[in-house]
């Protein structure tokens, strides 16, 4: 049997085991916040803030700012809902996040909207 990246038992385990690499590799991974002493007091005070990170540097970021605002609300991404984009959804999900799907085509301002609501309700946002 040929396992294509498209196969449904791959597109089914995938995301658990890339999941786990990441966790695996962000535990390797030594983590300190260099930023100006008003940023690091943003940071840790609390108050809902928006990260943007290109593809390249996907979950690394995001989950390190997670690591450096404690064991608050979790975060609200919102990603592609392409299958690619779904399988970094999986991942995310799995690291904690809650992800939101909608892009430029694909129901993206609705996606915003919610996303804004949960900013609102003080839920730090991601765009990925």
């Amino acid at each position: 049997m040929k396992l294509r990246w498209d196969h449904p038992l791959w597109r089914r385990h995938a995301p658990a085991v890339a999941r786990r690499l990441v966790q695996a590799y962000l535990l390797t991974c030594p983590c300190e916040l260099v930023a100006a002493p008003e940023v690091k007091r943003l940071m840790a005070s609390g108050p809902p803030v928006i990260f943007t990170t290109w593809h390249c540097h996907l979950l690394s970021p995001l989950f390190t700012a997670r690591q450096f605002r404690g064991s608050q609300l979790p975060m609200v991404l919102m990603a592609s809902p392409s299958r690619d984009g779904e399988f970094i959804a999986q991942v995310a999900r799995g690291l904690g996040f809650i992800v939101l799907s909608g892009s430029r085509r694909k129901g993206g301002v609705q996606t915003l909207r919610r996303m804004a609501d949960w900013f609102r309700r003080g839920y730090s946002c991601g765009l990925i």
